[in-house]
């Protein structure tokens, strides 16, 4: 099970500073809806952004970006979370993936090509 707790500016700027991130959106995002995500020893495995549509009225959310830290990556826990977070957060996801990261939504559940959904 992973921690998800909302990620403040401030923090986000040192994590930034501390990891190299291979999405550069990252530095442009002002802390809405970015959370990290820790294993259950603490460890910072990932970021994610997502925000939801109509402001909440509905469960239908669309996730900006994904990124697992370098040294956790190809361990199955991008998929993991990502389980999770389906089952936590939104009957309904939407994102547009980065072509060589399609198998990778695929994997999870997604469909589509050039934005993927997911419907519980």
């Amino acid at each position: 099970m992973y921690k998800f707790t909302r990620c403040t500016y401030e923090e986000l700027k040192t994590i930034l500073e501390k990891h190299y991130l291979q999405l550069s959106g990252w530095r442009f995002i002002e802390n809405e809806y970015v959370e990290k995500i820790e294993s259950e020893t603490g460890e910072l495995i990932a970021l994610i952004h997502y925000y939801f549509k109509d402001n909440f009225k509905t469960k239908s959310c669309y996730l900006a970006f994904f990124e697992v830290l370098k040294e956790y990556r190809g361990k199955d826990h991008g998929k993991e979370i990502i389980k999770q977070f389906l089952n936590s957060y939104s009957e309904e996801v939407y994102l547009t993936p980065y072509d060589d990261a399609i198998p990778f939504w695929e994997k999870c559940g997604f469909e589509g090509d050039a934005t993927m959904h997911y419907n519980i």
